[in-house]
């Protein structure tokens, strides 16, 4: 089976704690569907992100829940929400 989730993929900053965390919408989805489908499952995300520093931490987030996908950058800023 194939799990495709397309959308925004971020940074959800916690301004009062002052920490960052990869997040978004489409991160959050497939992180938990990537815990929840058996090892055989492919879990992919297709986004774009920014040029910047945010964009690396969200990258390697992707990486890190071994996630697959399609991810895009293009000059400018992550969201960061």
């Amino acid at each position: 089976m194939k799990v495709v989730c397309a959308g925004d993929c971020g940074v959800d900053r916690y301004v009062d704690l002052g920490i960052d965390r990869p997040g978004g919408k489409t991160l959050n989805v497939a992180a938990t569907a990537r815990q929840l489908f058996p090892r055989s499952t492919d879990v992919s995300v297709v986004t774009a992100l920014g040029t910047d520093e945010e964009a690396r931490f969200v990258a390697a987030a992707i990486r890190d829940h071994g996630l697959t996908g399609s991810v895009v950058h293009r000059r400018g800023r992550t969201s960061v929400q």
